[in-house]
């Protein structure tokens, strides 16, 4: 994956891209380091907001969500992402969409799958979708 992206080598792969949570605050639980039902409620609005604010900033040319589709689809619909295309129940890519000028990628969380796939085959799956 790093060898596609022009100028990108093992060593600066990350100079490429940007990561950022959907949501900021979640309290430290053993085994769990996502938010509540009551913590995302809390934020959802800031963060929907935030998320308008970081792509128009960095102006992505595509926005990977490794969340699953149930997990994105408030900050979609609040960014007037076309979903109707979602297929939620698939097993790597769940929705390819377009925001402005960006492709918008949501797929299942790998380490919410349980039949033992390793992300690096994961990763190829995505990309074998996309």
């Amino acid at each position: 994956m790093v060898r596609k992206i022009p100028g990108a080598s093992e060593s600066n792969w990350y100079s490429q891209m940007a990561w950022s949570n959907l949501y900021k605050i979640a309290k430290a639980q053993k085994g769990n380091a996502n938010p509540t039902d009551d913590e995302r409620a809390a934020q959802q609005k800031g963060s929907e907001e935030l998320l308008r604010m970081k792509i128009a900033e960095l102006k992505p040319k595509c926005v990977f969500m490794f969340v699953d589709y149930w997990w994105a689809k408030p900050f979609l619909i609040k960014l007037g992402v076309d979903i109707s295309k979602a297929n939620y129940k698939s097993s790597y890519v769940q929705l390819i969409s377009k925001y402005r000028d960006s492709r918008i990628i949501v797929t299942a969380r790998p380490d919410s799958r349980k039949r033992g796939v390793r992300l690096q085959k994961f990763v190829g799956k995505v990309l074998e979708n996309y």
